[in-house]
């Protein structure tokens, strides 16, 4: 006979006590503590309550036993009294503490309103927790480290009692300090000026930023309420524009230097209102000697919660309806205008595909495309002196014009005509079946235009010296048309 051998049974214990977490947590009555409740406009001592719970000791020893032993019976849940650590006793001076607190309503005031912190919302602002825990950390609101503590009336009880204890909320406080700060808050803003024959006349005012000090609105929330503040004047930090209305006079914005136009005849109405919306933020801009002006930065966010509509635009290599479509109409006339104005271009992109708009007014060669933040229009202020740009727009007539005034240096700018050669024709009509379309309806999504090669010169002197000498190459693809035929039947 062999000889009979027991089996090595082992377990794994990080699973078994995850295991008799959750069975306690599904089954458990814990006990709950005393604190302080604010019920009806009234402070009140919430009762503390015993609970029962499970043996968590006992009922992993049982298991285990189960385990090793291949025993099937079936295992006890057994339960243990659990003490609150805070009884009602315990939570009278809490209740004492946040009575001498809170007396009457908190006023805030700050850039020209007012917040009113009433009763319910100075409580909310607190905390309980026991003598033995660590309080409440104060909200890191600005990246700097912040320590303080509500004070306390000392216990009459031995040192060790455990006992409730009033702490100031700071994350709470600092939620409510972000919604006052919405109100608060607003970023300077350059003044924006208009050119009007030999002077530049202001039409919107600079404005001074501000901004809400949340760590020392905190700290001074902490303390109205601790001793007793009731009126609070909200400390504000302010920033100057970098131009002000009264520096329009040395900025240097004497002569025009370069003009642009196009022109959008045929437009579809939301292109037209993306074209219009877009050039007007454009329209008084100012750019600083040295800077690198991106229309992307100037411009902002192209969508549908800044005004813009929906147009076509070229994305992915097909002609869609997207939000911002005419946009190009807008970076093509101000590409022009900073080429005249003889200001060195850092960033430019063609169009895949000759657009009509663009060689209304113009041969081919001279548009400029922009899909933000990916492809921008950037040139250089290299002048030494401030840059205004201005706009000109007819809606009657569709054309858009942009102007840039400054000081002129002498640079001559020299342009040769755009040369377009390699002109070929469209490839041939594709045509998609479309499950979505009625069987009949044929409906056409992008429009053929001829390929072509096209490029121009410009040449920027002073004094006789070269400046920049840039050629501009554009290849433009054959594009084809492309219709959806409908195939659903009924």
């Amino acid at each position: 006979m062999g000889e009979r051998i027991a089996p090595k049974i082992d377990y794994n214990e990080s699973k078994l006590d995850s295991f008799v977490e959750e069975i306690s947590n599904s089954k458990d009555q814990p006990a709950v503590d005393s604190t302080i409740k604010l019920n009806k406009g009234k402070l009140q001592i919430s009762p503390s309550k015993t609970g029962l719970v499970i043996d968590q000791g006992e009922l992993k020893k049982d298991l285990i036993s189960t385990f090793t032993t291949l025993n099937t019976k079936s295992v006890s849940l057994k339960k243990v009294t659990a003490t609150p650590i805070v009884t009602e006793e315990a939570s009278q001076e809490a209740l004492k503490t946040t009575q001498s607190l809170l007396t009457a309503p908190i006023i805030l005031s700050g850039a020209g309103q007012s917040w009113k912190i009433d009763f319910k919302r100075q409580f909310d602002f607190l905390s309980f927790t026991t003598n033995q825990e660590e309080p409440t950390p104060l909200v890191n609101v600005e990246g700097k480290s912040l320590s303080f503590q509500i004070r306390s009336v000392e216990a009459e009880s031995k040192p060790d009692a455990r006992r409730l204890i009033v702490t100031f909320n700071s994350t709470k406080v600092g939620k409510f300090l972000n919604v006052i700060a919405k109100d608060v808050d607003q970023e300077a803003v350059n003044a924006r000026f208009e050119f009007s024959g030999s002077r530049v006349v202001s039409f919107v005012p600079h404005q001074i930023g501000r901004k809400l000090d949340k760590n020392a609105s905190l700290l001074a929330l902490q303390k109205a309420i601790n001793v007793g503040t009731k009126k609070i004047n909200l400390p504000i930090k302010t920033a100057e524009p970098e131009i002000t209305t009264e520096k329009v006079n040395n900025l240097g914005l004497k002569e025009l230097l370069g003009r642009g136009e196009s022109k959008f005849a045929g437009s579809i109405a939301n292109r037209i209102h993306n074209i219009n919306l877009g050039s007007s933020r454009l329209h008084g801009v100012l750019i600083a000697p040295g800077e690198v002006f991106s229309m992307y930065k100037a411009v902002g966010d192209v969508e549908n919660s800044t005004g813009y509509r929906e147009a076509y635009i070229i994305q992915n290599g097909r002609t869609i309806i997207g939000v911002g479509g005419g946009m190009c109409q807008v970076s093509t006339t101000l590409f022009r205008t900073a080429l005249k104005a003889g200001l060195p271009i850092i960033e430019r992109h063609p169009h895949a595909y000759r657009v009509g708009y663009y060689e209304q007014n113009s041969a081919a060669g001279l548009d400029a495309s922009v899909y933000f933040p990916s492809a921008d229009l950037k040139f250089k202020n290299d002048t030494g002196h401030y840059l205004l740009i201005q706009r000109e727009i007819n809606l009657s007539k569709s054309t858009l014009a942009f102007e840039i005034y400054g000081t002129d240096d002498g640079r001559v700018v020299k342009m040769t005509n755009p040369s377009v050669t390699n002109i070929t024709p469209p490839p041939k009509a594709l045509y998609q079946k479309d499950s979505t379309l009625a069987k009949g309806v044929v409906k056409q999504v992008d429009f053929a235009a001829w390929g072509a090669d096209a490029f121009f010169k410009r040449t920027v002197t002073r004094d006789g010296k070269i400046l920049y000498n840039d050629t501009f190459y554009t290849h433009y693809q054959p594009w084809r048309a492309v219709y959806l035929v409908g195939t659903k039947v009924g």
